[in-house]
């Protein structure tokens, strides 16, 4: 197995209550608002957990036009 395989722990997704989220934004713009220099570095992958359709998915916009079918609606 390659080293950058990651087991099922690794991978799994984990899901805050509201509350939680709540206090963890909080505390972020907390951060945001009193940094000198602010830099967000995101990735593949981050829009499908936050509900956005993705591209390459097996239900993904390009997989379903090379397919002449719809893309599925935008959440």
């Amino acid at each position: 197995m390659a080293h950058t395989a990651l087991d099922d722990e690794e991978i799994k997704e984990y899901f805050d209550t509201p509350d939680e989220l709540d206090q963890k934004i909080k505390t972020l713009a907390d951060f945001i608002r009193n940094a000198k220099y602010f830099i967000v570095y995101t990735g593949a992958g981050i829009s499908t957990a936050a509900g956005i359709n993705d591209f390459r998915g097996p239900t993904g916009v390009w997989t379903a036009r090379a397919k002449g079918v719809a893309p599925p609606p935008r959440t």
